[in-house]
């Protein structure tokens, strides 16, 4: 997810709390919200220490830090990065704090995040994976992925009752694992999104190292994960997507 300017903090946990369907005691499953920051910006170093009810703490790991509301609730927030490729493609890179430089071929940015040993992900994004650009992700998913950090993603800002996309499908059997998340866009209002739609994952959970715990659990699936949640219905899609072509034009 995207943690746009504008959108408070408290807000976000509360959504991301709602939509998953979280409640308080600790031994309650747990919350995830993997960051995608953009060139340029930064939250998730800058992060408040309180924001209404939650306090938000640093892990021992320093990709991670934990949000607690007062009544036990747990929310990991997990850095990373949007990465711009060569191509015009996106590549969401799971746990860094690392600068990766937009502009890189795809597969260098991949590379490098393999070397990073955090996980590399490539979001559906609609008419960027058709013409050239579709070609090169088909190239890259005729064969199974070279590491167990490489996966694809959907995205909860697709029109609801339309087919999964084709590629998605494809890629999985040749060995991709498909995640999914909320991708919420840069509108205030959005924060009610923030964890919406999103995969679920069962595995024993190192409270010190959330990231470590859940990117070791990606490497071992050898499935796609199960997804929750629903995608856009008709009005909100054809809103969304209005006010992001305008947004286009003015920005």
């Amino acid at each position: 997810m995207h943690l746009h300017p504008g959108f408070d903090l408290a807000q976000v946990l509360n959504s991301a709390r709602r939509n998953m369907g979280l409640s308080g005691p600790p031994e309650r499953p747990v919350g995830f919200l993997l960051l995608t920051e953009t060139a340029g910006t930064d939250r998730f170093s800058s992060l408040p220490n309180r924001a209404g009810a939650w306090s938000v703490e640093p892990c021992a790991e320093p990709v991670s830090k934990v949000a607690r509301c007062s009544d036990g609730c747990r929310l990991f927030i997990i850095a990373g990065r949007q990465i711009v490729t060569a191509e015009g493609l996106e590549v969401l890179v799971h746990g860094a704090t690392e600068t990766i430089a937009d502009g890189l071929p795809l597969r260098d940015v991949m590379a490098v995040a393999d070397d990073l040993e955090v996980l590399a992900v490539l979001p559906w994004r609609g008419v960027k994976w058709v013409g050239e650009r579709g070609a090169i992700i088909r190239s890259l998913t005729a064969s199974a992925p070279v590491s167990a950090r490489f996966c694809l993603a959907d995205t909860g800002v697709r029109l609801k009752g339309t087919p999964r996309p084709k590629a998605l499908t494809e890629a999985e059997t040749n060995g991709w694992r498909v995640l999914a998340g909320s991708d919420p866009l840069p509108f205030p209002a959005q924060t009610s999104a923030v964890g919406r739609f999103g995969f679920a994952a069962e595995f024993l959970l190192d409270p010190d190292h959330p990231f470590r715990s859940l990117e070791s659990w990606v490497r071992s699936c050898g499935r796609s994960p199960a997804c929750y949640g629903p995608l856009q219905g008709l009005i909100g899609f054809l809103v969304l997507q209005t006010f992001m072509q305008v947004r286009k034009r003015l920005v």
